[in-house]
């Protein structure tokens, strides 16, 4: 992995549950030495994509986003246009709808609609980001793509979210055979 990648990996650590992470943490999550991590968030801090913020110095995400979110909705609007769609699929199916963007190995969550006929239901988060091998859109996903996509995103180690999350790569695909 190069130094961008290594960089713009430690910013995916960030999400409205942990919108500051100090260098300890952020290096314990990406692996990497701390000085790896400090002069890599440095750099990141230096274009304004981080800003360290507090007593505790903790890094979050920095103003650059603003400005990039705001060019690529008025190049790509895509969550405006997303919003209807979702809301007219939510009301005819009565389910909770949403549309995440495939990026790399993982979906990018932008947009969502809830069924207006259910009271409880599964919370969705415009920033979430869901694995492949452990949601029903991933399997999704995977059940649709050409075989060495499927191989590669199912041969690297898989996060076991719960006690019956499967983490065998090889057996997940026979779940839609």
């Amino acid at each position: 992995m190069g130094t961008v990648s290594k960089a713009l990996t430690l910013l995916s650590y960030f999400s409205r549950s942990r919108p500051a992470i100090g260098l300890s943490d952020m290096s314990r999550l990406s692996g990497l030495n701390k000085a790896t991590t400090h002069r890599l968030l440095t750099e990141l801090q230096d274009q304004g994509f981080v800003e360290q913020v507090g007593s505790g110095r903790e890094y979050r995400l920095g103003p650059v986003f603003l400005r990039l979110a705001a060019l690529r909705e008025a190049a790509v609007p895509t969550r405006d246009l997303a919003a209807g769609v979702l809301t007219d699929l939510a009301n005819a199916t009565d389910e909770t709808t949403h549309l995440s963007l495939l990026q790399g190995n993982i979906l990018s969550t932008n947009g969502y609609a809830y069924s207006p006929r259910h009271g409880t239901r599964v919370t969705m988060d415009d920033a979430d980001i869901l694995t492949l091998h452990n949601t029903s859109s991933g399997l999704a996903v995977l059940a649709y793509s050409d075989a060495a996509f499927v191989d590669d995103a199912l041969s690297r180690p898989l996060e076991k979210r719960t006690a019956d999350t499967e983490t065998d790569g090889d057996a997940i695909p026979e779940r839609w055979e």
